[in-house]
């Protein structure tokens, strides 16, 4: 392999560090492409979790939760405090 290499002429060798280095960044772009959905979902299915066992903890009904969990994150509507 050195051998190729020291043979290789400036010009060839730029090329060489091109082509690896493009395959390199696009190997990397799409690992990260593929991995990010799944790690944003595990962290929502995270926080949903900790928001329900806070609000069982809180003394909230099932009936509540479900209200809570199912809500708008948009609205404007405010949750009373017990």
């Amino acid at each position: 392999m050195s051998e190729v290499i020291s043979g290789m002429t400036g010009a060839q060798l730029i090329g060489l560090v091109s082509v690896v280095g493009g395959l390199i960044c696009t190997t990397v772009v799409v690992v990260t492409g593929i991995a990010i959905p799944f790690l944003t979902t595990a962290r929502r299915t995270e926080a949903l979790s900790q928001l329900k066992r806070d609000l069982i903890a809180n003394g909230y009904s099932a009936d509540d939760i479900e209200r809570i969990v199912k809500a708008d994150p948009q609205s404007q509507s405010v949750v009373s405090q017990r």
